[in-house]
């Protein structure tokens, strides 16, 4: 799945990809040409632009709903793996060819368009914050699980009460009220 970076970079580039012409011409090193139904033409009739890496020389991203696929065979058909994977996206939708769009109908294709852009980028965003979150609880976990060991006087006297302490578990964030866990300090 591609970073935040390579959807904004896309995102940007791909906003030219609406010209069947344009995204035929990204497939210039495509590993699938004749005797195959994948070609080149049939990739971007479907709205894909050719994405490959060193690792990945098959990678596509439609322009419009930013899915990516890979490993494709020579016999897969572009437009039916597109619509079998992204079945609401707006390019495969669309009931006119793109030169009889009127304005506003073009603009709220972009705002789509745009909109499937934030959430993706939100969903990347919300799942790195999440490994975020789950590592420094397992950090913290393991760190209440080691004796307490006082570094100064007024640590000496507080070492009792941090026995009390309760630290949650990874992914463990509520107690059975529905309110947040989490540690309690204990008057002295």
């Amino acid at each position: 799945m591609a970073s935040v970076e390579v959807f904004t970079r896309r995102f940007d580039v791909h906003g030219k990809m609406y010209s069947h012409d344009l995204r035929e011409k990204t497939f210039a090193d495509w590993p699938f040409r004749e005797d195959c139904n994948c070609t080149p033409e049939k990739m971007a009739k479907a709205g894909f632009v050719h994405c490959p890496s060193v690792n990945e020389p098959d990678v596509v991203c439609c322009f419009f709903c930013l899915i990516e696929l890979e490993g494709w065979e020579p016999d897969d058909d572009p437009w039916y793996e597109h619509l079998k994977r992204s079945p609401t996206c707006g390019f495969l939708t669309m009931k006119k060819d793109l030169i009889c769009l009127t304005v506003p109908e073009f603009y709220l294709l972009e705002k789509e368009r745009l909109k499937i852009y934030v959430r993706k980028v939100c969903h990347k965003k919300m799942a790195h914050l999440r490994d975020e979150i789950d590592m420094l609880l397992g950090l913290t976990d393991t760190l209440a699980h080691l004796p307490f060991v006082p570094s100064s006087k007024r640590d000496v006297h507080l070492s009792p009460h941090l026995a009390y302490c309760e630290v949650p578990k990874p992914g463990n964030f509520h107690n059975a009220e529905g309110g947040l866990r989490g540690a309690r300090v204990m008057s002295l």
